[in-house]
Formats: structure tokens, C-alpha cells, sequence
């Protein structure tokens, strides 16, 4: 569980540092949050970014816990042998 955890915060924090740091990728979100948000003002762009930066990072979080699944180590089988 612990893994599992760890690696999604890791994930967290490299898109939000993507998000302030990397202008095409604001835009992205801007772009993913007008879907969500239909909105014709200049003052609604926080919001959108807002909605796209939460929709890409849940996607992120259900993406990131799946291939940790997906390539977990095998764990200790009990037998009756």
C-alpha cells in the first residue's frame, strides 16, 4: 500500500509542477476544462484550468494505481505441500 501511495504522490507532484512550470501544458488543461466548463469569459479561465488540471489528475491517480497493479511482484504462495 505503501508503494501504491508513494508513487501516485510522486505522480501528483510532477503534474503540478508541469502545471506551473510548463506554459503548453496549462494550455492542455485550459483546453480539457473548456470542455467541462462552458464559459466565454476571460475571468472563467482559472476555473477551467482548474477543472482540466482535476480531470487529467484523476486520470493520472486511476492510470498510475493500475500499472502498479498490473506489475506487482508475485507474492508468497502458501501450499499444503
Amino acid at each position: 500500500m505503501r508503494r501504491y501511495l508513494t508513487v501516485t504522490i510522486i505522480v501528483l507532484a510532477l503534474h503540478l509542477a508541469a502545471a506551473l512550470l510548463l506554459r503548453i501544458y496549462r494550455t492542455f488543461l485550459v483546453a480539457i476544462g473548456g470542455v467541462l466548463i462552458h464559459a466565454t469569459d476571460i475571468a472563467d479561465i482559472p476555473d477551467q484550468l482548474f477543472a482540466g488540471a482535476a480531470l487529467v489528475g484523476a486520470l493520472l491517480v486511476v492510470v498510475t494505481v493500475l500499472v502498479m497493479y498490473g506489475t506487482r511482484p508475485a507474492g508468497r504462495r502458501l501450499t499444503n505441500a
